[in-house]
């Protein structure tokens, strides 16, 4: 409702041009790429992780970690408002 997605977060065996093209069609953001690691927002509520483990497995990129932040509540707040908490 926000526009606050998911940040998924990738540790592996790649390079961030074999990263960044694999997923260029894909509806992610690229929030921070390097090799080996990237931080990754999803842009649509139904391309979820198993979509996107799925296309770098296509890819033949190596994954040896995930994680997945959902948005807290203050990002919400500081997404409809402009202001922190603290404010």
């Amino acid at each position: 409702m926000v526009g606050n997605r998911a940040t998924v977060t990738l540790g592996g065996n790649f390079t961030a041009a074999q990263l960044r093209h694999c997923l260029e069609k894909e509806p992610v953001t690229f929030l921070a790429v390097s090799d080996g690691s990237a931080s990754l927002g999803l842009l649509q509520d139904n391309y979820g992780i198993a979509g996107l483990v799925n296309q770098l497995a296509k890819a033949g990129i190596e994954l040896v970690d995930i994680s997945i932040q959902e948005p807290t509540l203050e990002d919400v707040f500081l997404k409809l408002t402009g202001r922190e908490l603290r404010d």
